[in-house]
C-alpha cells in the first residue's frame, strides 16, 4: 500500500521509479507471477528510460525469475 501511494501522489519522481520496482519484487517473492508481471510491465513502460543501472538489473532479474516459473 505504501508504495502504491508513492505512485499516486509522486509519480514523476525518482521514488516512484523505485516504488514501481518494489511492487514487482513483493509481488514476485509473494509467488504473485500476474500481478508481478503487470508491475514490472508498468516499470518498463513508465520508468526504464529513467531508471539506474542497478534497477534495470533488478528488473532484469524479475523478469528471468517470473519466466522461470
Amino acid at each position: 500500500m505504501y508504495f502504491e501511494r508513492v505512485l499516486d501522489q509522486y509519480y514523476d519522481t525518482k521514488p516512484a521509479i523505485e516504488a514501481q520496482l518494489r511492487i514487482a519484487e513483493v509481488q514476485a517473492a509473494r509467488g504473485k507471477t500476474k500481478e508481478a508481471g503487470d508491475a514490472i510491465g508498468k516499470f518498463d513502460t513508465k520508468y526504464l528510460d529513467q531508471a539506474t543501472p542497478e534497477q534495470r538489473a533488478r528488473a532484469r532479474n524479475i523478469k528471468q525469475s517470473l519466466a522461470l516459473r
